[in-house]
């Protein structure tokens, strides 16, 4: 799962140079940020995403949230509701990122059910630029130098 999650980084921070370099941009004390909020409320899922068995898988079991239970001093994962609609699903690529990016899935054994929730997560992402022309030109434009 390693080198697919490396892929799924790359591929996500690309996504983000896209939308910080189209319209979807945000300043928080001057600081750029991308603009998800605006994104989802501008975004609709292509219905031909939903026949794919990966986005079936999610939307069925959305991704956990690592959260840190007081009285027992542990992580735990809380469950979430099922997604239902284009907002619910991108979060839903969001959680998935979070959760793989601050360590939520170092050492976890659900190898399978990972690797379903990447695989869904950058198909989902993949259907969105092909709907937006200048968001897939600048994530084209889009190189690590070195």
């Amino acid at each position: 799962m390693e080198n697919e999650a490396k892929d799924f980084f790359l591929f996500f921070a690309k996504f983000e140079y896209a939308l910080k370099n189209s319209d979807f941009v945000k300043y928080d004390k001057k600081r750029a940020k991308p603009d998800w909020e605006k994104f989802k409320k501008m975004t609709k899922i292509p219905s031909s995403i939903n026949s794919d068995e990966d986005v079936k898988y999610l939307k069925k079991n959305p991704p956990k949230v690592q959260c840190y239970d007081d009285t027992s001093k542990r992580l735990i994962w809380n469950e979430r509701k099922k997604i239902n609609d284009t907002s619910e699903l991108i979060d839903a690529c969001l959680t998935i990122r979070n959760n793989l990016f601050h360590g939520g899935k170092c050492n976890d054994s659900d190898n399978i059910r990972n690797m379903s929730l990447l695989n869904s997560a950058k198909k989902i992402l993949e259907a969105l630029l092909e709907e937006n022309t200048e968001l897939k030109r600048k994530f084209d434009d889009a190189t690590l130098s070195n």
